[in-house]
């Protein structure tokens, strides 16, 4: 028997029967499939059959006492218990409409014989479980046969709403059972009305729709939706439950004229009673239940017409069902009251989920290992809202390890606030816009709507799960959905009203300026101090951005010149945080109003140090003139700014005549009298001025930088870090580099990131990390164009070049070197490290004579300037090298020793670097013992490369002297350290394989070599192969033959007796200096 019912045949599996129907109905319904067909398939009777996608199969509800389930008929006959075989075939029908496991084409066709058998029973009379007949009341058909088929037997189309629905009813057991018990005392004769309350979105539709489908069809469903939009449509919500009636010709017309005699305004009671009793006479003859969803948003006519059923419901056996939304409409009190008087009235109320009910609903979706880690901040994001969990879940597919909230998340919680009243988005995209600094007064200010309102409002909201508690949005992307939702035509004047409101409502500058903005719109005059105050706040922040965004709308406004002066003046100290360059385009017009008076003295400064920066001196000595020709009625702030702002010039343009700043110790709490501290100290650092106590006083300088409520201005902060390289305190400078590199690079400061960007370059080449100089060379001068660097590019454009040409990066260096530099830049002292660093490269690829005018050139600069100082640029000491290998060993003693002279007593770097060079050019004895306590200073400062140099030297000395386990020890430690440092080019002159000393002494590196038996080919070759060049590349720069080189080192081995070009002497250079 069950392989004949649920298969049709061998290849088609059938499942459980429809809901409704226990396994005790399935032979009836088998048994009158069995019966013939009578009438011939009909081709519409199947293309209605296939319109409808079938739904996912439901478990089975037993339907009596026998099945033992859940179904509440108590005992009572279930509805296959009283149906005739044509009710059994239309149950039949169903069932095999709604089965998705077999063959589509095969489903339909089982599914249209079935209603085709159906059709040709005939039978107008059913029986009930007493054997009595019940006839069908002439008027009345069990269904419309006008209707397709899917909607005649309520085949439901779509899976996603039925797992929708089955998500929403989580935790929506009791309201179920409670639903339905009302339907049992319902179907015992006496009728009921059940209001479904709760917040937005709660599931209150969904749960009307599960009650309606779980209803078996010898229940009569009539429903109807009522909406804000079909307020005026009188009798809208009566039309739609009488359209689904199951009414004859006869009275489906007599209703269409009762509808048809209704007013726009007025409707005549004999219209409400006609239609009324069509409703009565319907449910007198059978359970009725008649479902209105929004009831609240029925029209009136349709609200008396539900109410004059609610009063008749004593012993009529029919269930309204009424769904009301969370704001009630205070016009809608009565309706409201005169429900509840009557005795058969009961209200459910449903509430968002809990915790445990949104993991219920992450876990039909999401795997076990993900529900535990992600629930709770899902039940946070959507307040357990059914509508906005279910969004949430499809968002989360596929599943991922953090919680995603996107574009289901934003379109969900958009829709439930439109689900009600327009005045529900109002208010909500009124607080998106003012932000959470805003009160519910502002808020109901720009929504147009009265503070009560907006209170209950928000109260609904907070019950929903839409909002907190507190008005706020639960996530950022709650809020910026209903920011996008909002009419883009009117958000300007939104934003702009927003920003009126929240200023006359006291709020911040800052959130005032911010809805300025997001209008972006020329601002109202009153607006214009408001953003400069915001603006101050932001450049406080470190946020130069931000603050160039508020005065760039700011000097859009209409104001009068001399404010507009002063908000371009903020303007261009912005946009110079964020690229010099660009903050360039102000200075032409704010010179001019300085020159005519224009300029406020304290915007003076400012204007003045960025004109000194882009190499405009002559612009920045002609504004601070015209400032300090009216000093008279300055404070004693703006005296101290401009005095602090002579004292960087002084430092940067030591060419400058500029009145002496007063001396003294001046440290205080103030930030402008640090930076003339600052600026005064890196003075007398280049300068002879005696430097005790100077580094203690910069570290109180810096310590103070870290003061958020002292700020000192980064330019006094870069000088006081340019003071300790200058004074030779590379432990203390390398310590606040890093420092002040690290706190600025968590700043949205660009500018200044790549200015001590450059400094730590600078400090990691006196260091010998030439890996971190070059990298940190290249990052300030990425971070900043050079036009934007102006004169100081000098600066970390002479680091890179010092250790590219260290690294033996020969291509880069020159790319460096090629780089365009603003002539102005000679001026200052970083022209003089740019021209100490061009000398060093050219004299490391044997440019000798070009080498030596660098370093005299920047020697005349530095003693022009007073500013003789080896820290700056140890001149002294590369120029004795280069002559040293031009063959001029007195005069690069001389040099050496002025440099020892100049150098300090304290045994730092410059006076190292003197040493060595001193070293080189004195006796054999000597040179040892001076290269000696070279190497220890440079071992104590940590200055890896030149100790490696150092070392060479010393294991160039020891050989000569004939010490040659010594030089071998002492050349493999200078190969080691070389190597650490990756200086390429020194250790490929010290590498192993050329340490090998020969059994002879070798010439000393300071005694003049014969070699006029050499050709001046052969004197050619030779200088480069000294200088490690391989054949290949000495072939390549000479522009001869590989052969050619060959036979010219022969010869010149042969000539000097020596066996390698490791024993080449130092004294090729006499004579020839600028070999190619």
């Amino acid at each position: 028997m069950r392989n004949n019912v649920l298969r049709r045949d061998n290849a088609e599996r059938r499942p459980s029967i429809p809901l409704g129907f226990s396994r005790c109905d399935q032979a009836r319904a088998a048994q009158s499939l069995r019966q013939p067909l009578s009438e011939p398939l009909t081709r519409a009777s199947v293309l209605g059959c296939r319109q409808a996608t079938p739904p996912r199969r439901r478990p089975l509800h037993r339907c009596n006492a026998s099945c033992e389930g859940p179904y509440p008929y108590r005992g009572r006959p279930s509805p296959m218990d009283t149906a005739t075989p044509l009710l059994s075939v239309i149950a039949m029908a169903k069932w095999l409409a709604v089965d998705q496991t077999g063959d589509e084409p095969r489903r339909t066709n089982d599914a249209c014989k079935s209603f085709s058998q159906a059709e040709s029973v005939g039978e107008l009379f059913s029986s009930n479980a007493t054997g009595q007949s019940r006839v069908r009341p002439s008027g009345f058909e069990h269904q419309d046969s006008t209707r397709p088929f899917a909607a005649r037997f309520d085949i439901q189309s779509s899976r996603g709403t039925q797992r929708s629905d089955r998500m929403a009813l989580a935790e929506r057991h009791e309201q179920a059972a409670l639903l339905r018990h009302n339907l049992d005392l319902t179907t015992d004769g006496s009728g009921q009305v059940i209001i479904v309350t709760g917040g937005i979105a709660v599931g209150k539709s969904a749960l009307m729709r599960d009650f309606l489908e779980r209803t078996g069809s010898a229940v009569v469903k009539l429903t109807a939706v009522a909406s804000p939009s079909e307020r005026n449509h009188t009798l809208g919500v009566m039309r739609q439950l009488l359209q689904e009636a199951p009414l004859d010709g006869t009275l489906r017309e007599h209703s269409t004229r009762l509808l048809d005699k209704a007013g726009p305004e007025v409707v005549p009671p004999s219209v409400i009673y006609g239609l009324c009793q069509i409703l009565l006479d319907l449910a007198a003859h059978g359970p009725l239940v008649i479902a209105v969803d929004d009831a609240d948003h029925a029209d009136a006519a349709s609200l008396d017409c539900l109410l004059y059923l609610a009063r008749r419901l004593r012993s009529v056996p029919l269930l309204m069902l009424l769904n009301q939304p969370a704001v009630q409409a205070a016009d809608l009190a009565l309706f409201r009251a005169e429900l509840a008087r009557q005795p058969y009235h009961s209200r459910l109320r449903l509430l968002p989920l809990s915790p445990a009910g949104t993991r219920e609903v992450l876990a039909e979706h999401l795997p076990a290992v993900l529900v535990e880690h992600l629930a709770p901040a899902a039940h946070a994001v959507t307040g357990g809202n059914p509508s906005l969990v279910r969004a949430l879940v499809d968002d989360q597919l596929p599943p991922s390890a953090e919680l995603v909230v996107g574009a289901a998340f934003r379109e969900a919680f958009v829709t439930c606030l439109h689900r009600y009243d327009n005045e529900f988005f109002q208010v909500v995209h009124a607080l998106a816009i003012l932000g959470e600094a805003a009160g519910r007064s502002a808020a109901g200010r720009l929504a147009g709507v009265d503070s009560d309102t907006v209170d209950h409002m928000l109260e609904v909201l907070a019950e929903s799960g839409l909002l907190s508690p507190d008005g706020s949005f639960r996530h950022p992307e709650a809020r910026t959905a209903v920011l996008r939702g909002g009419s883009q035509h009117d958000r300007a004047q939104n934003y702009q009203q927003a920003a009126l409101i929240l200023h006359q409502e006291g709020a911040g500058p800052t959130e005032v300026a911010q809805c300025l903005l997001t209008a972006a719109t020329p601002p109202a005059a009153w607006a214009v101090s408001v953003l400069r105050k915001a603006a101050q706040l932001a450049m406080a922040a470190d946020d130069p951005d931000l603050a160039a965004r508020q005065l760039r709308l700011a000097y859009q406004a209409e104001i009068d010149p001399a404010e507009q002066i002063i908000v371009q003046t903020q303007l261009a100290s912005a946009e110079w945080q964020l690229d010099p360059a660009v903050a360039g385009r102000h200075l032409p017009a704010l010179v001019a109003a300085a020159v005519e008076g224009r300029l406020h003295p304290r915007s003076v400064p400012a204007v003045v140090k960025q004109l000194a920066w882009q190499g405009r001196i002559h612009e920045a000595l002609v504004t601070l003139e015209s400032a300090n020709t009216h000093s008279a009625g300055h404070d004693l702030e703006t005296v101290a700014a401009l005095d602090a702002v002579s004292r960087y010039l002084s430092f940067l343009y030591p060419d400058v005549a500029l009145p002496e700043p007063p001396t003294g110790q001046i440290l205080s709490a103030s930030g402008i009298d640090r930076a003339r501290s600052a600026f005064a100290m890196v003075r007398r650092a280049l300068g002879n001025a005696p430097m005790e106590g100077t580094v203690a006083a910069v570290e109180e300088l810096m310590h103070a930088f870290r003061t958020p409520t002292n700020r000192i201005p980064g330019e006094a902060v870069a000088a006081a870090l340019e003071t300790l390289l200058y004074t030779d305190a590379i432990e203390h400078a390398e310590r606040w580099t890093s420092i002040v590199h690290e706190e600025v690079g968590q700043r949205a400061v660009p500018a200044w990131q790549a200015i001590f960007a450059g400094a730590r370059a600078e400090v990691a080449f006196r260091r010998g990390d030439l890996a971190a100089a070059v990298e940190l060379g290249r990052q300030a001068l990425s971070q900043m164009s050079v036009t934007g660097w102006g004169v100081a590019v000098g600066g970390p454009l002479s680091t890179l070049i010092l250790a590219t040409t260290a690294r033996g990066d020969r291509e880069e260096a020159a790319a460096a070197l090629e780089t365009p530099v603003p002539s102005e830049m000679m001026r200052t002292p970083l022209g003089v490290r740019y021209l100490y660093a061009r000398g060093r490269h050219r004299l490391a690829t044997n440019r000798l004579r070009s080498a030596l005018d660098d370093f005299q050139t920047c020697g005349r600069l530095m003693q022009s300037w007073d500013m003789d100082q080896p820290a700056l640029a140890p001149w002294r000491a590369e120029a004795a090298t280069a002559l040293l290998n031009l063959g001029q060993p007195a005069q690069a003693r001389k040099l050496a020793e002025e440099e020892l002279r100049r150098s300090s007593e304290r045994r730092t770097r410059s006076r190292a670097l003197a040493l060595r060079a001193l070293g080189m050019t004195g006796s054999t004895q000597r040179c040892a013992g001076l290269l000696t306590e070279a190497v220890e200073i440079f071992e104590e400062c940590g200055d890896l490369l030149e100790l490696a140099h150092t070392l060479k030297s010393l294991g160039e000395a020891h050989r000569a002297m004939g010490d040659t386990a010594q030089a071998r020890m002492v050349l493999h430690r200078a190969n080691q350290i070389a190597a650490q440092c990756g200086a390429e080019v020194m250790q490929r002159r010290i590498s192993p394989h050329r340490q090998r000393t020969p059994d002879r002494p070798r010439a000393a590196p300071n005694e003049a070599i014969r070699l006029a038996e050499l050709s001046e080919a052969e004197r050619r070759v030779a200088l480069l192969a000294a200088h490690g060049l391989t054949n290949r590349e000495i072939s390549a720069r000479l522009y001869i033959t590989l052969s050619t080189v060959e036979q010219h080192l022969t010869r010149v081995y042969r000539k000097l007796s020596i066996k390698s070009r490791n024993d080449l002497p130092r004294g090729l250079n006499t004579g020839f200096a600028q070999t190619a």
